[in-house]
Formats: C-alpha cells, structure tokens, sequence
C-alpha cells in the first residue's frame, strides 16, 4: 500500500472517452490516476508497476474486463490489489461472474460518482488495514523468533557455565573450609549464582510459554536492598567501587525474586560503566502509593539521543564498560519487562560527565496486602 504522505495509485480501465473524462475529474485531486483504454493495455501495465485499486470496464477492445480478471485471478499482483467494476451490464450472471474472478465491487453505468467515490475510499481503507495487519503479524513472527533464539542463548551459552561454575563453587569451598573470611565470599557467590540460575529457568519458561507471570507477595526494600548490594560487593570491590546505600523499610506489593533481577541489572549496569575509585549509591523513595529505587552511578553519562533507546532489546551504547566487561544488550530490556508486569514505571536521568541515575517504580503493599501474608526475605 501507498505511504500516506503519497496519493493512491488508482488504475482506471475504459475505452469510453466521456468516462474517462469524468473519472479523470473525478478523481484527479485525491488519487494518482493513470487511464488505458484497452483491457491488454491494463494487463500490460500491471506487470510492471503497483496500483493501490483498478476500476475496470467490462465492454473493452483486445482484451475484455472478464480477461483481465481471469489474468489477475491466476497472477495476482503483490499488494491484493482491489478490483471495482464499472459496466452497463447489469445481469445479475455478469455481476456474479465478475465477483467470482475475483472483484471486489460492482458499481452499474451510468455512474452515481458519491457512491462510486464512497466505495473507492470504503476499499483502500481496507486495503490500509490488511497491510496493517500483514506488518503487525510479521512484527510478531520476528518477536517470537527473537524469543525462540534468547531461549537457546540462556538454555546453552549462560546455563551449562554456570553449572560448572556451581561444581567449581562447590570444590572450592571445600578446599579453603577453615577460612570464614573466605566462606562468607563463597556463600555470597552461591547466593548471588542460586539467583541467576533461578531467572534464567523462569526466562526460559517465560519465552517457551510466551508469558512470565509474578509472584506477587510482599516485598521488603530493605532486605531488596542489602541483598542486591552483598550481591555485587565483589565485583564493587574489584574496581575499588563504593556501593552506598540507604534502605528504609517499606512493603512492596511484587514478586521478590523479579525485583531482585531488576534491581540487580541496574546495580551491575552501574559497575560495569563507572570507572575506578568512585562511588555507586543506592536510595528508596516514599511516593505515597508508590516507592522509587534508584541507582546512581559516576559514570560517563549517556547522550539524550541514546536515552530513548536504552531500555529496548539488545540496544548497545556509545559509551563502552570501563573495565572491558561484555554486554548482551539485554539488562534494561528485561529491566522494562519486569517492572512493567508489576504495574510500575521506569526512567533514567543523565548528562554527559555527570554520570546516570536509573530509577523504577514499584506499587507500596495495601494494609490488607500486607497482613495477608508474610513479606517475602
């Protein structure tokens, strides 16, 4: 179909001159309109260029209008072009014969040109809707397959490492088992990998079922809080990065585990692009019914023409991880998708040279949510 900044193509098929005279006038200000005067002529010209819509004579020298639809009928053009006959036959077994090669309306001469006019745009809309669709079911069809090859990403490339990393997790604690400095990094680590491993099977479950569904109970800050950070103190501590934090105490009405991720993808997008010797902060914020996270970094900033792309799949940033860390694209799509399951919002605030401050809205837990069950630590 046309872009709508360029009139429809319309292809009028008569060999009577006045008629071709007042569909000319007719339709020259709203339409594109090219005028043959034979049916061959018309097939001729289809085979070479693309009509929105045809208005077609039946009574026409070299090849008549139930030629040219049986020649349309066996080689239909590429846009499902819409066909509308205009004749002075008006048996009921010319109107039926031109219906079943094919066209889409039959309008009799002599023409009522607000009728004919009506059914034109009645049909090009239509034909506007089914290029709409089309796009919206190819859209789709490339989603899930965007879906299908993330499911093998996660399955193969994230899931058998990190089960080796378990077994090696599990070696090494038995080797250093005197050192309670040490155990207490390990059960950290197994802490921060039980988590990782737990997403990925819920990812792989939500992209095979085409839906992720949360667990929603109630939700400390202050546990989301110091769990996430205990999660990343080593990586911190390898880029003699700070993490400070200030973790009220307020309920959550979410799915712990999916918060976790969230906040976690935003902690170690922070480490990864800020460079040595400085400091991550993390703060919640009271908003009534609602409560903010944030997360700030002391990293490059990100332009504002990169700020609209930023949480979209597999969007990569100008700016590049300081310490040469790899990035999938991913951490602020699945961000996006997380928070949006729980009704809650998402933003980022930054400017060049003074760093970026990524924040999520989540829903507080109502009183009767709250005594309802237990919060979820």
């Amino acid at each position: 179909m046309s872009s709508p900044f360029v009139l429809p193509r319309i292809l009028v098929a008569d060999d009577d001159p006045s008629s071709q005279a007042v569909l000319r006038y007719l339709l020259a200000d709203s339409y594109d309109v090219t005028i043959v005067g034979d049916g061959q002529k018309a097939i001729d010209l289809l085979q070479v260029e693309e009509f929105d819509l045809m208005l077609l004579d039946l009574q026409m020298p070299r090849a008549n209008g139930f030629q040219v639809l049986q020649t349309l009928q066996a080689n239909p053009p590429s846009n499902a072009m819409p066909v509308i006959v205009i004749s002075a036959f008006d048996e009921t077994e010319k109107v039926i014969q031109a219906l079943h090669l094919g066209a889409k309306d039959y309008v009799n001469k002599p023409l009522d040109l607000q009728i004919l006019l009506a059914r034109i745009e009645t049909h090009l809309g239509l034909q506007r809707l089914i290029s709409q669709q089309q796009s919206t079911i190819k859209a789709l069809a490339m989603t899930r397959d965007v879906q299908l090859k993330l499911s093998r990403i996660i399955s193969h490339d994230l899931k058998s490492p990190l089960t080796n990393f378990r077994i090696g997790h599990y070696m090494l604690r038995e080797i250093i088992s005197p050192n309670e400095e040490a155990l207490r990094v390990i059960d950290n680590m197994e802490q921060t990998l039980n988590a990782i491993i737990d997403m990925i099977r819920v990812f792989v479950e939500a992209v095979n079922a085409q839906e992720l569904r949360p667990k929603f109970g109630v939700v400390n800050t202050r546990t989301l809080v110091r769990d996430v950070v205990a999660q990343h103190q080593l990586v911190a501590g390898r880029k003699s990065i700070r993490l400070v934090f200030d973790a009220p105490e307020y309920f959550l009405w979410g799915d712990a585990r999916m918060l976790n991720q969230v906040l976690s993808n935003l902690v170690n997008n922070a480490l990864k692009f800020s460079p040595a010797d400085t400091e991550s902060h993390l703060w919640v914020e009271d908003l009534g019914d609602r409560c903010r996270l944030y997360v700030h970094d002391q990293g490059p900033g990100i332009p504002q023409e990169e700020q609209d792309e930023l949480f979209g799949m597999f969007s990569k940033l100008r700016n590049r991880p300081t310490a040469g860390e790899s990035s999938t694209g991913l951490g602020l799509w699945i961000v996006r998708q997380l928070v949006t399951l729980h009704s809650g919002s998402y933003g980022v605030e930054s400017h060049p040279d003074e760093g970026s401050t990524f924040w999520f809205e989540i829903p507080i837990a109502t009183e009767e949510q709250i005594t309802s069950v237990q919060p979820e630590e």
